[in-house]
């Protein structure tokens, strides 16, 4: 972690643009880590944020909106403690990626199941950057 990493989740942060998220749906690549469905979009534009994100909770897997909302808490909250793992990925190669997280359980998860499946998740979006950052490397020196 980077003695600049923030622990908020700014307005930046939270994707809200109708045309932001439905470019990340119909452009975006897709991995299930359970209980979380991730969708993630990289640009390699400038952005306000280097990561943003927004949280989906069916209604038809949680109809009480109590029970909604504390699943996408959950998720908020463990996106914004290990954001900085693919924040500072981001930054080192000039990235910004947009991600969708779906839940995907009907059971209520509880949090350690969240943060688990939020690490994994992160780590695998900063794979796939450095995997980018390699192949443009190697077509430079080609």
């Amino acid at each position: 972690m980077t003695a600049s990493a923030t622990y908020g989740l700014t307005k930046g942060e939270r994707l809200h643009l109708r045309d932001e998220i439905s470019q990340i749906f119909s452009e975006g690549k897709a991995f299930v880590i359970y209980p979380l469905r991730v969708v993630y979009l990289l640009h390699d534009e400038e952005r306000e944020a280097q990561s943003a994100m927004l949280v989906s909770v069916a209604k038809k897997r949680f109809r009480r909106a109590v029970r909604r909302n504390r699943v996408k808490r959950l998720v908020r909250e463990s996106f914004r403690l290990h954001k900085h793992m693919l924040n500072d990925v981001l930054r080192e190669h000039q990235f910004h990626a947009s991600i969708a997280f779906m839940v995907v359980t009907d059971e209520l998860p509880d949090y350690r199941a969240v943060e688990k499946a939020m690490i994994r998740s992160l780590m695998r979006i900063a794979e796939r950057v450095a995997l980018i950052v390699k192949e443009k490397g190697a077509e430079t020196c080609v």
